[in-house]
């Protein structure tokens, strides 16, 4: 074989040897890519189911959260608080309420009187920081004319365009409060007063009134949890179980919103504003719950 043949068969062997690697590479590229893409494939589909039901748990947790606001909605007049979002869902919630048990060693609330217990009351009524602010378009919403009712000066610092409002619920706990003076009369009015009968107009109005919104509130909201009956040792009769589950707004989330975006130093504020020139200005409300147009004795508190 001649030079030249044998350089020839070389040249094409060689050719062979490197086509048959390449070819060696393509294919093993062939099996390892496959490979990875069905991983990255994989990878892929895995996020995008976590992505889906992670976006379908937030949804149906948006729908309940609306479908639960619109349904509180329905059952209560307007109120901005809803709009504020304001967490006060309802929550399932089962107290240990006994007919005569300790109660008073579970609740601070009737515990007798002294001033932990006064705190606490104060605390979650009025008497703590009751006044927010309201716009035109809620009191508007409200049924309110924004010509006729009270205007936050100026110096409250809130702007042109709002109104000194209260939450409802921290006022019926204040005639709460109110009335359960009244059973520790020795403590709290006999200094005052002496006698029951010798309470003043305004002391004898203030009772009256918080007794007729405690009874308002509650044929307006006429709760309609059902109280059973068990038989107990040491009774003939049946014994209420007043331990019934129920829902209830979450009120220390109420509470906590109101004393944020409460007016500070309200009270202070409250006694020393003044009547514009321009305001409009309503009869006498009957019967007249104050002493007199501008009363010292509700001024320095009742």
């Amino acid at each position: 074989m001649s030079k030249q043949e044998r350089q020839s068969l070389d040249s094409e062997s060689q050719s062979e040897n490197s086509n048959d690697l390449l070819l060696g590479e393509r294919t093993n590229s062939q099996r390892i890519w496959p490979k990875s893409t069905k991983a990255l494939t994989l990878l892929l589909i895995a996020n995008l189911v976590v992505f889906i039901a992670t976006f379908f748990i937030w949804m149906t947790s948006m729908v309940k959260n609306c479908n639960r606001l619109e349904s509180e909605k329905e059952v209560s007049y307007y109120s901005p608080i809803f709009d504020k979002k304001v967490e006060i869902g309802l929550n399932e919630s089962q107290k240990n309420h006994t007919l005569w048990g300790d109660d008073e060693n579970l609740s601070i609330y009737i515990r007798d009187p002294s001033p932990e217990v006064d705190s606490a009351w104060d605390h979650i009524a009025a008497d703590a920081s009751p006044i927010i602010t309201i716009n035109s378009d809620e009191a508007i919403r409200l049924g309110r004319d924004p010509s006729v009712i009270v205007k936050a000066p100026a110096d409250w610092g809130f702007g042109d365009d709002a109104y000194p409002a209260q939450i409802d619920v921290f006022h019926e706990i204040h005639c709460l409060n109110m009335l359960r003076k009244e059973m520790w009369w020795d403590h709290y009015f006999r200094p005052r007063y002496g006698n029951p009968e010798n309470a003043d107009y305004l002391h004898v109005r203030h009772k009256r009134h918080c007794l007729r919104i405690i009874l308002r509130t509650l044929m307006c909201h006429s709760d309609v949890d059902i109280v059973t009956h068990n038989w107990r040792r040491g009774s003939y009769r049946p014994i209420a179980d007043f331990n019934n589950p129920r829902k209830c707004r979450n009120f220390a989330g109420l509470l906590e919103w109101n004393n944020a975006n409460a007016v500070q130093n309200d009270m202070e504020k409250w006694r020393t504003i003044k009547r514009p020139d321009n305001a409009v200005v309503l009869p006498k409300p009957t019967p007249n719950l104050y002493t007199s147009e501008d009363s010292e004795d509700w001024i320095n508190g009742v």
